[in-house]
């Protein structure tokens, strides 16, 4: 990030500590002590932001000339022929000598009459398991490129990918994976798009040898995969655990900040809380089970994946208990902290700082960072599952926009707001308490939980038309 991106993220990060210190000296309940360690939670955050992505490493196309030969992999289960199809004719025209495999984990004969028609490889085995990552690995099987490209089955790629970027692995044998910018047939301002994700935090993780597998558009050294036994098949999804035990192994992994591809993202609720959930579940399986922490990394890939884990065990556990004892304080008429006007000085100083962060970082465009606190409940649920040594079942997102409202997803939200705004006005009028340092307070975080909430709640009342 540039020095005054910087300048300001250590500026609410002194804030913040400020606030939290005082929060800590001036406790006056115990439940207040939950607020204290769900607010030092989104301080370590911001902390482990900043110390991770000051220093990026953007990366375009290779200097070298590619070598060595190239097998695409598509993997494909229930996603509808037409989209496949389109898949499937821009890899056949991609720019360098590949062999192309279609990884039917349906099966389909559909799929088999278009393997045909292109003159690619068919593959099939008979069972799904493992899911995506055992597809992969059958078609390493029976295939024997030096190195591997796999497109998802919505992923229309660009014919000079492999022109562009191959080249990259010639500059070191250790490297292992090159990643590319993720791009999709959404406005460009939706929080699919993952700016600060691809822009900020990516780069960051590539200054470090940490940047991970986005799972389509990525190259794959096949020594690598080989050394490690293959994709990784533990988790729900292969791209972040398989880049990480690369990484264990001593392996570098290279992301190119330019997109290649384009693909569809899910838009209504339902896709979007299994996609989002199922991340945050990979994530966190991770965390529990095979801590960064405690495995043989470096200390920077250490905080790199560590903050992963964290960013989603504060919006799944520590949020949702900052969202509901707002309320209960104005119900039950005690304080957590006081006095009250020195909190709300503080914590409103705090906001603001990392608020103006925040949107320098995501150059105006907020959604991501909404969207990542008003999916709380996917990643409540994520927190819960995740505990759970034993892999959950998994379901390939849609790949369609479908015709649905999705109300349900937004009961969460709804409630929590109107149980806020009820409270406050109960303690202002029924309790009589008038227009105090208190309420202020409930004031200021009922309109900052309208502000996260609102572009969820939108889309939730909106009919995505079927495409």
């Amino acid at each position: 990030m540039d020095r005054i991106d910087r300048n300001i993220g250590i500026c609410a990060l002194v804030v913040s500590g400020i606030c939290l210190g005082w929060m800590i000296t001036h406790v006056v309940d115990p439940l207040g002590w939950i607020i204290v360690i769900a607010d030092g939670s989104l301080f370590v955050l911001l902390g482990l932001y900043i110390r991770n992505h000051t220093r990026q490493l953007h990366r375009n196309n290779s200097y070298e000339s590619p070598e060595g030969s190239l097998d695409v992999f598509l993997p494909v289960v229930n996603e509808p022929l037409d989209l496949f199809e389109r898949t499937l004719r821009a890899a056949y025209y991609i720019e360098y000598p590949k062999t192309i495999y279609v990884l039917d984990d349906g099966p389909r004969a559909a799929i088999r009459r278009l393997s045909v028609k292109y003159k690619v490889h068919y593959l099939c085995r008979n069972s799904n398991k493992d899911y995506k990552a055992g597809n992969l690995n059958y078609g390493l099987l029976f295939s024997k490129g030096d190195f591997i490209l796999v497109l998802d089955a919505d992923q229309i790629v660009e014919p000079d990918i492999a022109q562009n970027l191959m080249g990259h692995f010639s500059y070191d044998e250790c490297i292992a994976v090159v990643s590319t910018r993720q791009r999709f047939d959404v406005p460009e301002n939706d929080f699919n798009q993952e700016h600060v994700f691809y822009s900020q935090m990516q780069p960051g993780k590539n200054a470090d040898n940490a940047a991970i597998s986005c799972g389509s558009g990525v190259f794959y050294r096949r020594k690598a995969l080989h050394q490690i036994g293959g994709f990784a098949t533990w988790n729900l999804v292969e791209d972040v655990t398989t880049t990480y035990v690369l990484h264990k192994h001593g392996f570098v992994s290279v992301y190119v900040d330019k997109p290649y591809s384009i693909g569809t993202a899910p838009c209504d609720p339902k896709s979007i809380f299994k996609q989002r959930m199922l991340w945050a579940i990979d994530t966190l399986r991770l965390f529990w089970f095979s801590n960064p922490l405690l495995t043989r990394l470096s200390a920077a890939q250490k905080c790199h994946y560590f903050e992963m884990g964290w960013a989603y065990l504060c919006a799944g556990f520590f949020l949702p208990l900052l969202f509901i004892l707002l309320p209960v304080s104005y119900l039950f008429d005690f304080d957590y902290f006081d006095p009250n006007i020195i909190f709300l000085v503080l914590k409103g100083a705090a906001l603001f700082f990392t608020l103006f962060f925040l949107h320098r970082q995501c150059r105006g465009q907020w959604q991501a960072f909404r969207y990542w606190v008003a999916l709380f409940p996917a990643y409540f649920i994520a927190f819960y599952r995740s505990l759970w040594y034993k892999r959950p079942n998994y379901v390939v997102t849609e790949k369609r926009r479908i015709k649905c409202t999705g109300i349900f997803y937004a009961v969460p939200h709804i409630f929590l707001l109107a149980s806020s705004a009820s409270s406050l006005v109960w303690y202002i009028y029924a309790a009589g308490y008038g227009m105090d340092e208190k309420a202020c307070i409930g004031i200021f975080w009922t309109a900052s939980m309208l502000f996260w909430f609102l572009p969820f709640i939108k889309r939730v009342f909106y009919k995505n038309r079927i495409v």
